[in-house]
């Protein structure tokens, strides 16, 4: 059986549960409490980037609607073709919750978020100026890798990842 973990923070998150119509929530573990997450209709959630061009990347957004394993997202930020919020149908192993805000001092070499673009971008803090903080994002073309950002505008890194539970 696969789980998945939040990194940092101590949280805990297990893949998504069936029930009797498929794929309906996943499991958050906060020390020994574990809480169902079911992504419910009006609940904040961020969507993880899969697209070619956006591994790395988060984007907030509200669930409008539910069906087994998916909901349905209107995004906060990204505009569909008309001018209109984008809503889009996701896969429940595409959504976390947003993660806890955790206050940071930055040292060379961490793993941070930076607004950018309408969306939470992964990348790595390699200097500060000021208020003016620079990332590296490797994902990116050579001329746009180093960055820089307000502190207000980064976050610490928080990903999910599979862990291995040895079949039980």
């Amino acid at each position: 059986m696969d789980f998945s973990e939040i990194v940092q923070n101590g949280l805990t998150v297990m893949n998504p549960t069936s029930d009797s119509v498929g794929f309906n929530t996943i499991s958050l573990k906060v020390g020994d409490h574990i809480q169902k997450m079911s992504f419910e209709i009006g609940e904040s959630v961020e969507v993880i980037g899969n697209e070619d061009g956006m591994d790395g990347s988060y984007f907030k957004g509200k669930v409008i609607d539910r069906s087994p394993g998916r909901r349905t997202i209107r995004y906060d930020t990204l505009i569909a073709d008309d001018g209109s919020p984008l809503e889009e149908v996701i896969s429940i192993r595409r959504l976390r919750p947003p993660p806890p805000t955790v206050l940071a001092r930055y040292h060379l070499g961490d793993m941070v978020d930076a607004w950018h673009n309408e969306g939470w971008w992964v990348g790595r803090y390699v200097h500060s100026e000021g208020e003016n903080y620079t990332f590296f994002f490797e994902k990116e073309a050579p001329e746009n890798q180093h960055v820089s950002y307000l502190k207000a505008k980064i976050r610490v890194h928080q990903e999910w990842k599979a862990l291995e539970t040895g079949g039980k």
